[in-house]
């Protein structure tokens, strides 16, 4: 009797690692010559972060920053998604940076399909904000998760739950 192993494919993010990140950046900002005087802030309100500083430029080089520290911390790059910055009050910028941390109906229906095509003997299920995928062979799973890091969504992707 052959066992069934299955895995889930979902988008995750850290959210401890994220805020210890985003305090990174602030103890680098608070140190930074170019800084030194400069209104600077950065608000972590979950599912989004917002800076808000005196120039356009310095959003941009506070963004910079706040991606190297994401990388350094073990996060994915993509788990951030720049927004337009937009003018405040007091010749302020704010920019807005929202947190990629759930499997879009989009993105998944993109990885089933991409999982029925590779003629894998697997069965991919949409389940919420994961995609599930059952076979008999661990190796195949281990194509798929080869095939769907290869698809390069714009997403931190998570491979758990692997039985």
């Amino acid at each position: 009797m052959a066992k069934e192993h299955s895995m889930d494919i979902s988008s995750k993010v850290d959210k401890g690692e994220l805020k210890n990140a985003i305090y990174q950046v602030e103890k680098e900002i608070g140190n930074r010559f170019d800084f030194k005087g400069v209104f600077t802030e950065i608000k972590d309100e979950g599912s989004q972060i917002t800076i808000t500083s005196d120039s356009d430029n310095r959003c941009e080089s506070i963004f910079e920053v706040l991606i190297a520290k994401v990388v350094k911390r073990g996060l994915a790059p993509t788990s951030l998604k720049k927004g337009d910055s937009k003018s405040v009050g007091g010749n302020k910028t704010k920019l807005e940076i929202s947190v990629n941390d759930t499997l879009d109906m989009e993105s998944a229906k993109k990885i089933v399909a991409l999982i029925k095509k590779s003629k894998t003997k697997v069965t991919p299920s949409i389940q919420g904000d994961s995609v599930r995928v059952k076979g008999k062979s661990i190796d195949d799973l281990q194509q798929i998760i080869a095939e769907v890091k290869a698809m390069d969504l714009e997403l931190p992707l998570v491979f758990d739950n692997f039985k």
